[in-house]
């Protein structure tokens, strides 16, 4: 990743072992034809491509910016890239966050290698509107982060996973809900129910922020279930 290094003035110096003499080449700057920075206002190189790595130094929106597509992706630390509602920034390879990088509901984030290599956190942001007693199903997006960060103001008895081979007793025997209370599974779904504060009859917003380094690559999760057995029917776990 040449990100880290672009930009930055490098020499040789030469010294005898022991010794104060020395002799020093000319420094020299680090830059790379196949990159461009946003300062805020514009890009150095021209804009962005799919073989052309794109370096956030300043503030980005793709709202008011524009969407674009990148050979890989650094945010510069202080500086902000915001994926705006119906945008989109692709990235082939690996995405670097030193700063700030919000993903707003609606907005998209996409990456092509599943090799890449995702380093800091971003912010992905997902609204759905809904009452006390609604339940919504959420998947985490990034690494690390607990079902009960979903929604602090609703209390943990009412966040879900299902245990597909969970025996309940009953003839069917199809599985059961439970409590959830961990990291969330990577392409496992949780029920988490309205916050407490909301109204039990009018609709309104709820944003869950996903806090983490970026999820990528193929994730496989296995497809199980209980032991089925009525009447002339019967389906074991598996």
């Amino acid at each position: 990743n040449t990100t880290t290094v672009i930009n930055y003035q490098y020499y040789c110096q030469i010294r005898e072992n022991l010794a104060t003499c020395y002799s020093a080449s000319n420094a020299i700057k680090i830059t790379d034809t196949n990159a461009t920075t946003w300062d805020g206002s514009a890009w150095s190189n021209g804009a962005p491509s799919l073989t052309k790595a794109a370096i956030i130094d300043g503030t980005y929106v793709t709202a008011t910016n524009g969407n674009f597509s990148c050979c890989s992706l650094t945010v510069n630390a202080t500086k902000s890239l915001t994926i705006s509602a119906g945008g989109y920034v692709e990235v082939q390879n690996n995405i670097t966050t030193n700063g700030t990088l919000d993903v707003l509901s609606d907005g998209t984030l996409v990456q092509i290698n599943d090799a890449a290599v995702n380093t800091g956190n971003i912010n992905y942001n997902r609204t759905a509107t809904i009452k006390r007693l609604d339940y919504v199903y959420w998947s985490s997006p990034v690494a690390g982060f607990a079902n009960s960060a979903i929604s602090t103001g609703t209390p943990l008895g009412y966040q879900y996973k299902w245990l597909p081979t969970t025996v309940t007793g009953r003839l069917s025997d199809y599985g059961n809900w439970a409590y959830a209370n961990e990291t969330m599974t990577l392409g496992k779904g949780y029920i988490v129910r309205g916050p407490n504060a909301y109204s039990t009859s009018v609709f309104a917003p709820f944003t869950a922020t996903f806090t983490g380094v970026p999820n990528n690559g193929a994730i496989s999760i296995p497809i199980i279930r209980s032991t089925y057995n009525i009447g002339n029917y019967t389906y074991v776990n598996g």
